[in-house]
């Protein structure tokens, strides 16, 4: 008989009401570490498909807007109107917070429960007179019976920088991962260049190593070969996914093929969408009664990744390119699209009850293939699986798709960014049109400043002028990376689209501005080089500094690197203007 048990907590000021369907709760405990509240409960479900409710009610104060890893809202809405995060082993990250009016966290709650189904409905109650934030988050529980699972909730309410607060987020998940994040060493900070909205599935042998030696000669250290190379189709459905075999016509030797793009100069990865299980492919006849539905726009089933005969096919088919052909690494896709359907319940083969728990041991075993030939691996995943779960497999983490969308591209690589752990955050591939002024060009690459750019224009077809400006910001990537990366980044304001952000790294400073500003800057006394960038619509940035920093050489770069002022300039403190044109780039070093 399924059992409901409830119990009620205080936190300070807040509420939070405890239900479990299906179980009961045997112990639940309140605490503080570092300042911030930790709520745990014991729990056994007792039936499969039990379920945890929380219900935090905390009092709405100093509250704006909505922060959370899905990047199509930031809006504050009344709860239950709006979507719920969702988020498992396959997709998303179980955290919230809420915003004061500077942007800072007022309240961030995250869940500890990183494999399992958690979904999450945050917002205001506009039923109360005093307007209280309501979250409520619900926990898939396993399906074992009668053992204990514990689950805890983090409310953290310090008053700090989006960034500061995540961070401490992210380090907190990885206790309950139980391995470090994949790492990608020097090679997953190099620019990259890609085929896919250059070429879609038209791309070959030839034409990839004619961008190949491109790439090389502009800087670009990777080189993504994506959809296309494993079907001479060109109608953009993932019918003939599934066999992973390169089509001879376009790619007669892919080992040959991949050693010339390595002697060109590149690292090379593949692109793979291992659930997908196309309807025209050769392993249709073997694996389609082991799917967990057919999707009619992608043209393909969804694998049971549950299934261990299925993970062995998709582990030797996707180590494949690295073991046999020499690939560098791996881009690996559709991961989330087994979230989808993740209620079907499990085959007599299955050898586990969740998918998200299939996608972990398939990953685990492309590991474990892969990276035995090639240590060094690197591994690509899209924004929206960057759970902690998966983070010990993917590297490079992409932001999701926003071909020509400036705006998107930045915010997006940034709430990666905030959110990566170790992990290397990559833009959505650059593109451009073939006329755009240089300033436009400009502006799609200081969208990705702050995380590694990815591009994917054809670069033999590029006009003189596109490839000055590309090159230029590629040289300027590549000499301030490692502030870039690794410094202490100040995105201000993730409820305006993050419009003035600032990385400090010893005595460098990286600011990048998006829309007319004033940026609030603290930078250190003993700065010596600045590097301002103005990828707004305005003709001057202002700076409002805490305190006066003296003098400096300034030059200022147009889009295609060439300097067309020097000056001068002494930044004291409270507001400073400096003239400069969208896509332009002041650089300030002392005399």
């Amino acid at each position: 008989m399924s059992q409901t048990t409830r119990v009620e907590v205080k936190l300070e000021d807040a509420v939070a009401s405890l239900v479990v369907n299906g179980g009961q709760i045997v112990t639940v405990e309140t605490f503080q570490k570092d300042g911030v509240d930790i709520l745990s409960c014991v729990l056994v479900p007792g039936t499969p498909g039990a379920t945890f409710d929380a219900r935090l009610r905390l009092p709405c104060l100093g509250v704006t807007s909505l922060w959370s890893p899905r990047n199509d809202t930031r809006a504050l809405v009344p709860q239950g109107y709006g979507p719920w995060l969702v988020s498992d082993a396959t997709s998303q990250a179980p955290v919230v917070a809420f915003l004061d009016r500077r942007g800072w966290v007022s309240v961030l709650v995250a869940a500890s429960e990183v494999r399992h189904r958690v979904a999450i409905d945050a917002g205001v109650d506009d039923h109360t007179v005093a307007s209280d934030l309501v979250v409520d988050v619900r926990f898939d529980l396993p399906s074992a019976e009668d053992t204990p699972v514990e689950v805890c909730l983090r409310l953290d309410r310090r008053s700090l920088p989006l960034a500061a607060s995540l961070a401490d987020v992210a380090k907190w998940w990885q206790g309950f991962v139980g391995r470090s994040p994949a790492i990608g060493g020097e090679a997953a900070r190099r620019p990259v260049c890609s085929t896919w909205y250059s070429h879609y599935q038209t791309v070959d042998a030839r034409t990839a190593e004619v961008q190949a030696r491109h790439a090389a000669a502009l800087g670009f250290g990777t080189l993504i070969v994506d959809d296309g190379w494993q079907t001479h189709d060109t109608g953009r459905d993932y019918s003939f996914c599934g066999d992973w075999e390169p089509e001879p016509l376009k790619f007669p030797d892919m080992r040959a093929h991949i050693d010339r793009v390595h002697a060109a100069g590149v690292r090379y990865m593949l692109w793979l969408a291992p659930p997908l299980l196309g309807r025209k492919s050769a392993a249709w006849e073997k694996f389609s009664q082991r799917t967990l539905t057919f999707n009619e726009r992608l043209g393909a089933g969804i694998l049971d990744l549950r299934e261990p005969d299925v993970r062995e096919y998709l582990t030797e088919r996707c180590a494949r390119p690295v073991v046999e052909w020499g690939a560098d690494g791996l881009k690996l896709d559709f991961l989330d699209s087994v979230t989808w359907h993740s209620d079907a319940a499990p085959s007599r083969d299955a050898d586990c009850q969740t998918v998200a728990e299939g996608l972990v041991r398939l990953l685990d075993g492309i590991d474990r293939e892969a990276r035995g030939a090639r240590p060094d691996l690197l591994v690509e995943f899209r924004q929206s699986y960057i759970g902690p779960a998966l983070s010990p497999y993917g590297n490079l983490l992409r932001a999701s798709d926003c071909p020509y969308d400036t705006i998107e591209n930045h915010v997006r690589t940034l709430d990666l960014r905030l959110l990566a752990r170790g992990r290397t955050p990559h833009s959505d591939p650059l593109v451009w049109h073939p006329d755009a002024e240089d300033s436009e060009v400009a502006c799609q690459l200081m969208s990705a400043m702050f995380s590694v750019p990815q591009v994917s224009v054809r670069l033999d077809q590029l006009s003189d002028a596109h490839r000055s400006v590309l090159r230029t910001w590629l040289e300027f990537f590549g000499a301030w990376s490692d502030v870039l990366l690794d410094g202490q980044i100040s995105a201000s304001h993730p409820e305006r689209r993050y419009p003035v952000v600032s990385a400090v790294l010893g005595e460098r400073v990286a600011v990048g501005y998006y829309t007319d500003a004033v940026g609030v800057l603290e930078m250190p006394r003993d700065v010596n080089e600045v590097a301002i960038w103005n990828g707004g619509d305005g003709e001057r940035v202002v700076i409002d500094l805490a305190e006066p920093l003296g003098n400096f050489h300034c030059r200022t770069f147009a889009p295609s690197g060439e300097v067309i002022a020097v000056d001068e300039l002494k930044l004291g403190q409270g507001l400073s203007a400096l003239e400069l044109s969208p896509g332009c780039r002041l650089m300030l070093g002392r005399p």
